[in-house]
């Protein structure tokens, strides 16, 4: 009289998978959220915080590309949280000098924040703040990816535990307690 038991070697249970007999692998989730769904909280995007909570279950060797969150805009301007660390792109290559590299530890939940005004740029991981970055111009941003790329590569291979978002730049002392 028992149905649907679930034996897992995780922390915590995931969801059902229906194997109707079978051996199933679970699909990667990926959130895409775009252009009034996104701007109807996130604004014009010229001043912000994101804060996640997220793990890797993956070993380091897996995708170092591998996205927590990548918000971008219609000409592939962007600003992404990757698992080796934060970076600004364009479509002509431009990678700013808040590419650092923080290192985010397997398989245990890392705090990152990115905050974030014109030419005042400041990303942290796990209280360890980055470099400043005066370098920043804003973007109308219309798309947000959270856990992938674009929902169908560079998956997280982890769990996403929070996702926060500030309509204004923190100060860093904040940013800095924020990811503690």
């Amino acid at each position: 009289y028992i149905w649907g038991a679930q034996i897992e070697a995780n922390d915590f249970p995931t969801s059902y998978i229906p194997t109707s007999g079978s051996t199933v692998t679970r699909s990667p989730d990926g959130v895409s959220i775009t252009n009034a769904e996104l701007t109807s909280w996130f604004g014009n995007g010229n001043a912000g915080t994101v804060v996640a909570t997220a793990s890797r279950s993956a070993p380091e060797t897996y995708n170092v590309d591998s996205l927590i969150w990548k918000f971008r805009d219609p000409g592939r301007k962007e600003h992404n949280a990757k698992y080796t660390g934060f970076q600004f792109y364009d479509a002509s290559g431009y990678t700013s000098g808040n590419s650092s590299r923080h290192y985010y530890y397997p398989n245990v939940p890392n705090k990152s924040g990115f905050s974030f005004e014109p030419n005042n740029v400041r990303s942290a991981v796990n209280g360890i703040l980055g470099p400043l970055d005066t370098s920043w111009t804003p973007s109308a941003h219309t798309t947000l990816n959270i856990g992938s790329n674009n929902a169908n590569n560079l998956f997280l291979n982890g769990h996403i535990n929070r996702f926060s978002f500030y309509d204004r730049r923190v100060s860093d002392a904040e940013l800095e307690t924020l990811t503690s």
